[in-house]
């Protein structure tokens, strides 16, 4: 046999195939007599759109690049449950996941390294309110989202880091200030989707408020089902966040969320072809069947917990902003050596410990509402540490490598109203990075 695996994006598909069947009747029905109707309620809609792709709230229409916007509306009606869902919303964006601690990210054909990358530098940067994370914790449910944002073309004269393809921004919910409010959602689809997830919050006192968070997810993965063990393909997510924003005077604005995340997956790689000294020698089977007879399942767990704390203070005709991260994510797998399914085989043979910490912070001071010359500045640290321990059975065993980098950067943006059609806009970008790395026999 040969031995085939891939992760195709879990989607609720039957919820979704009814959604657009439903919005494809309503117009056809509507379209000859709401024509103009719907051309003026989509500019209505556009104008409402407020992006932060500038590090400003801006409308859509005037911001001056390339930018998708999904809100936090859409992802629940189109049932998207996980990161990788939303390239189906978004032209030129790939996010593919190729097994447990496999995953990348592209935009127009760029992609960022895969996995666990840590001391890489991405061209392609995710980033979780603000605050960059790796590709490997990117990849997971997504959950009380206020809106994701797709931008394209360098972004290193704006945010942190340099992100010279694009940059993916992740905005959760906020609290209001006015009423307590909460939704639920369940979802249950194809491929063994459950998944329910909700949010609650509102104003604790009138300058502090409070949001909580969570999702349940469970899935058939990769949907193969192992025939000699009689069990198919299996994750499970939980994760909570918690958000607090306080405004104790009118001119300064603070904001602390925290998530944690648990996810552990039991996954099979399907085979293709006729096995002659298989555990099922002589019998012939395609990809698609979805098929394994490996004796042991291969396993994977991924903990991730992520504090981030904004701080904006506005001082009238200039605003200056805080913008920290820390992350702390630990990965474990267990792979089997049986890439043929024969029957003499190392079970577990193959097994990873990767932990990692990110500290991330950021600093700008920009002026607000200038009618000619608008300015921001600011300057970046980010500092990752990385510890592996990696097993191969026979050939060695605790095989440990350790990783670090440092990184500094200094960036400005220069925006002039040449008229009311005419607009100049200037960046400029000085980044220093140290990576270090060893390895011990």
């Amino acid at each position: 046999h040969r031995d085939l695996h891939s992760f195709p994006t879990r989607r609720s598909s039957d919820l979704k195939k009814n959604f657009i069947r439903r919005s494809l009747l309503a117009g056809v029905a509507s379209s000859a007599a709401l024509a103009g109707s719907a051309i003026a309620q989509e500019a209505a809609i556009l104008e409402e759109i407020v992006v932060t792709a500038t590090k400003r709230q801006e409308r859509m229409q005037d911001v001056p690049q390339s930018i998708n916007v999904v809100g936090g509306e859409q992802l629940q009606e189109l049932s998207i449950l996980t990161f990788q869902d939303i390239k189906q919303l978004t032209p030129g964006l790939n996010l593919s996941r190729s097994s447990g601690d496999e995953q990348s990210v592209s935009l127009r054909g760029v992609k960022m390294p895969n996995g666990n990358s840590s001391n890489a530098t991405n061209t392609v940067d995710v980033y979780f309110n603000e605050v960059p994370q790796s590709v490997f914790s990117s990849f997971s449910s997504l959950y009380d989202i206020g809106q994701i944002e797709v931008l394209r073309g360098p972004q290193g004269t704006l945010r942190g880091r340099t992100s010279p393809s694009g940059s993916v921004l992740v905005t959760t919910r906020r609290p209001g200030f006015d009423v307590w409010e909460g939704d639920l959602q369940a979802t249950v689809g194809t491929g063994g989707v459950a998944n329910i997830q909700g949010g609650v919050g509102g104003p604790v006192t009138e300058t502090f408020a409070l949001r909580v968070a969570g999702v349940y997810d469970e899935n058939d993965g990769n949907r193969v089902k192992n025939i000699t063990l009689d069990e198919k393909s299996h994750q499970e997510t939980k994760s909570g966040r918690l958000t607090a924003e306080w405004r104790p005077l009118e001119e300064l604005e603070l904001s602390l969320i925290h998530q944690r995340l648990e996810s552990d997956q039991r996954f099979y790689r399907s085979i293709e072809g006729t096995g002659a000294f298989s555990l099922n020698g002589g019998q012939t089977y395609r990809l698609k069947d979805r098929v394994a007879i490996d004796p042991n399942p291969n396993r994977t767990r991924n903990e991730f917990a992520v504090t981030v704390l904004n701080a904006r203070y506005d001082l009238g005709s200039h605003a200056l902003s805080y913008i920290g991260g820390y992350q702390d994510s630990s990965f474990d797998n267990a792979l089997n050596i049986n890439l043929g399914n024969a029957p003499v085989a190392f079970p577990y043979a193959v097994s990873g410990k990767n932990d990692s910490d990110l500290l991330t912070q950021e600093v700008r001071f920009e002026s607000l509402d200038n009618p000619f010359w608008n300015y921001m500045v600011g300057a970046y640290y980010e500092r990752s540490e990385r510890d592996t321990l990696n097993t191969v059975k026979p050939f060695f065993t605790d095989a440990p490598s350790f990783g670090n980098s440092t990184t500094r950067g200094l960036f400005t943006t220069q925006r002039f109203a040449l008229s009311d059609a005419d607009k100049l806009e200037l960046g400029l970008r000085y980044t220093d990075i140290d990576i270090k790395a060893s390895a011990l026999d």
